[in-house]
């Protein structure tokens, strides 16, 4: 309602997933403890807000999930699949010194950030058990929100698929090869590529071996 109001669009509520990372590498999700506007700001004043930043080791494979309102920042050596809501509205609270492109500061966005800032921590996902009854693959759901739903596969053999009115389908490779027939033809996706099958398209099939995460509206 805020980003709708003030900014003309809607709120960006996300899902990360780690495709790969480093090792040790780190991100930044929400807050250790809970803390008053008048702390955070007072820490964003004085240069030590990272003191009070909840950084979390993350492994390949990791999920977190990001409403609206929360501080988070990705690490370096993170390769991350993100899910979000069709937004463009970051309010930028921090910037570690970096400079634009003009050479100067980039502007923050403290008062805004302040009327919409979680300032309490922030919990995981409990991540949804593996479906594992299908013959050739198994499929997880990582999360179901109001604005997304999110899916992992695990591909070994042949999946049906299809778009009814409700959505469409956003897929993205993580891993392997795969075959994609349409009723117009064929294409083949490896690791980095994604697809957008429209709603209400109907069936279409993936074959091969690898890893996908599929994305949907609820």
């Amino acid at each position: 309602a805020y980003a709708e109001r003030v900014e003309g669009e809607r709120g960006k509520t996300e899902l990360w997933y780690v495709v790969d990372c480093e090792p040790g590498a780190t991100l930044i999700h929400g807050l250790k403890k809970r803390i008053s506007k008048e702390e955070f700001a007072r820490h964003i004043a004085d240069g030590t807000l990272l003191s009070v930043c909840n950084r979390v080791p993350v492994h390949k494979g990791d999920v977190f999930f990001i409403p609206a309102g929360t501080l988070h920042a990705i690490g370096k050596g993170i390769l991350i699949c993100e899910i979000q809501q069709s937004s463009n509205t970051t309010y930028r609270v921090y910037d570690y010194g970096r400079l634009g492109r003009d050479g100067k500061p980039r502007p923050l966005h403290i008062e805004k950030a302040l009327d919409v800032l979680t300032l309490t921590p922030q919990s995981q996902p409990q991540l949804f058990p593996a479906m594992t009854f299908f013959a050739e693959y198994e499929a997880r759901m990582l999360v179901a929100s109001e604005y997304f739903t999110v899916y992992h596969f695990c591909l070994h053999g042949r999946c049906a698929m299809k778009t009814d009115r409700q959505s469409f389908h956003s897929l993205v490779v993580l891993d392997g090869l795969l075959e994609v027939e349409y009723r117009s033809g064929v294409d083949h996706l490896e690791k980095g590529d994604s697809l957008f099958v429209p709603a209400d398209y109907g069936p279409y099939w993936l074959r091969g071996t690898g890893s996908f995460i599929l994305s949907m509206v609820p």
